[in-house]
């Protein structure tokens, strides 16, 4: 494959292999090698201090005129933008000359200044005449831009506004005066002191008696008055309203409720568990000064409920202080054991029991740790790897226990084991 060539010496036309080839000849680089020492040579003789290098890569921008270094000496932008601009000016030049759009328009020249196209034009916003770079350019400055926009968009809105919504406007002026007898939500809210989100959830469950209309909610100013005269507390969120009794001197009300805190000492369960057994049932509940309270009977009914034996065959259990002192291991062991085990368990007063019988049948090897070898010391022992003696115990099928990646090998099979192969 060749490539189409023109010799940057002679100027004659010649093919190469390389696409780089920039001389048609040995000669020619040559030539320009010595132009180089040359030029270097009367450089310094005029006592010019600049380089070769300063020469041919220090040029002007050819669109703005800024002073710039060119990474080689074809460039003659600063930047890629003063190329676009510069060649996107020169196609605009070319429309306005042939009259195919904006003809009105004069195409000026000014070869002094740094741009080399100007175009006179007329802000849209304000009227003043300027000179703008490109033919679709409207505005003289960003405010006129920013203006122009903001005065489109208030034209907008004022289109949308309907003799309706006028309509709709004024009846919530006369609505929200003093002479009216209806009144917004969010006015009511302000009124009783309440949030917003608090009057919906009244609206909603019907405590506040409400007229929906499209996009508004209109409240009797009678009824609002009616709330504030009654005695009725409507912090109740459960779906059954419950009446608190005219006597406050008895919060207790006669011994038929119990507060959280009552409830947890009654029954010996944990203050934070029996919070969170009362807070995600769906008990109803009488809140007064901050605390609520619960009906005896439905706390009663609940806690039985909640801690129902799952294993009635189960009659002896383990909490987790009795394995740690009866087996003599670390929680931590206890804890990964129980993760990855299925022994069967309850939970009483906060804490949980675990069966005696499955967790006798997996611990009581550590009671008789004296019976047993390890690996460990039977490689110890003999002078032998573990893996083999692991395979030894495996090939022949001695008795043994397996708990996690420890192996536990009954002393007296391997021992009468060894003895009858001890010459084999």
């Amino acid at each position: 494959m060749s490539f189409k060539k023109v010799c940057k010496v002679c100027g004659r036309t010649f093919h190469s292999a390389k696409y780089s080839s920039r001389f048609c000849s040995e000669n020619c680089y040559v030539k320009a090698k010595n132009w180089a020492q040359e030029t270097r040579y009367l450089l310094d003789k005029e006592g010019d201090m600049r380089t070769l290098n300063q020469i041919l890569y220090h040029k002007e921008c050819l669109y703005c005129g800024t002073p710039f270094t060119a990474k080689n000496t074809r460039a003659v932008y600063c930047s890629p933008r003063c190329g676009k601009l510069h060649r996107k000016a020169k196609s605009d030049a070319v429309k306005v000359a042939s009259g195919s759009e904006n003809s009105g328009f004069k195409l000026v020249v000014s070869p002094s200044a740094p741009r080399e196209f100007y175009i006179p034009k007329v802000c849209v916003c304000c009227g003043k005449e300027f000179i703008a770079q490109r033919v679709t350019t409207m505005f003289c400055s960003n405010a006129c831009a920013r203006k122009y926009r903001a005065k489109q968009k208030l034209e907008e809105k004022h289109k949308r506004i309907t003799a309706e919504t006028v309509r709709q406007n004024i009846a919530i002026r006369d609505m929200n005066s003093p002479d009216s007898e209806y009144i917004m939500a969010a006015d009511a809210a302000r009124f009783l002191g309440l949030s917003k989100r608090t009057m919906i959830r009244y609206i909603q469950q019907g405590i506040v008696k409400a007229k929906k209309l499209p996009k508004m909610t209109l409240i009797e100013k009678k009824h609002l008055r009616e709330i504030l005269e009654s005695d009725v507390s409507y912090r109740v969120r459960t779906k059954v309203k419950i009446d608190i009794p005219k006597d406050d001197s008895n919060p207790i009300f006669g011994g038929e409720y119990m507060t959280i805190t009552e409830a947890a000492a009654t029954y010996d369960i944990p203050l934070n568990v029996m919070q969170h057994y009362l807070r995600r049932s769906d008990l109803q509940f009488v809140k007064y000064r901050n605390t609520r309270f619960y009906k005896k009977k439905d706390v009663d009914r609940l806690i039985k409920k909640r801690i129902k034996d799952r294993h009635p065959e189960i009659k002896e259990w383990y909490s987790v202080d009795d394995i740690l002192s009866t087996f003599n291991i670390t929680f931590s062991y206890l804890a990964g054991f129980l993760y990855r085990s299925s022994v069967p368990k309850r939970k009483d007063g906060g804490k949980t029991y675990y069966s005696k019988e499955h967790i006798d049948q997996e611990f009581t090897y550590l009671l008789e740790i004296d019976k047993y070898y390890t690996t460990e010391e039977l490689a110890v022992k003999y002078g032998a790897d573990k893996r083999k003696i692991a395979k030894l115990v495996q090939r022949h099928n001695l008795p043994k226990i397996t708990r996690g990646s420890k192996i536990y090998i009954e002393k007296e099979p391997f021992d009468h084991f060894m003895r009858l192969n001890k010459h084999t």
